[in-house]
């Protein structure tokens, strides 16, 4: 898939959801690469939480952010597959699992990236409540999160 001018590799028959490209990635990509841009971009940081494919990050990184991609460890791969097939366009990107609801403290500092950016991960209840603990985790007054759900 190309999306963006970036690539993406789906497992369409995986009964995994993360492992395709849902709306919502389609619809925050195209509004960080269109309202915000490299000029709000470059040289900033961006965490992808539950980043599937890795759309939305590998966009922000396309225009210049310090990207982070993360999901399930067994989404890593994967991401770092995406990251690998994108690296000339997008070449500031590391990936790594975080669950929603764990203590990230220990590897991330409250703060530590300008943007978080979530798509298609706020379907349960459940989550939703873990997702908010991360987040809590994560955000200072300073960060924009973005959310399209």
């Amino acid at each position: 898939l190309e999306v963006q001018g970036l690539r993406l590799r789906q497992m369409l028959d995986s009964p995994c959801h993360g492992f395709r490209m849902w709306p919502s990635a389609l619809l925050l990509s195209a509004y960080v690469a269109e309202a915000l841009g490299e000029a709000h971009l470059r040289g900033r940081s961006a965490v992808e939480l539950a980043a599937g494919c890795g759309l939305v990050g590998l966009v922000a990184a396309s225009l210049g952010a310090e990207v982070t991609l993360t999901d399930l460890p067994y989404m890593t791969q994967h991401l770092e597959g995406n990251a690998r097939l994108n690296v000339a366009k997008a070449p500031a990107v590391t990936a790594c699992d975080l669950c929603f609801g764990s203590d990230v403290r220990d590897r991330f500092t409250r703060g530590a990236f300008d943007f978080i950016l979530l798509s298609d991960a706020t379907y349960s209840w459940e989550l939703t409540q873990q997702l908010i603990a991360t987040l809590l985790q994560l955000a200072s007054d300073e960060t924009i999160v973005l959310l399209a759900c």
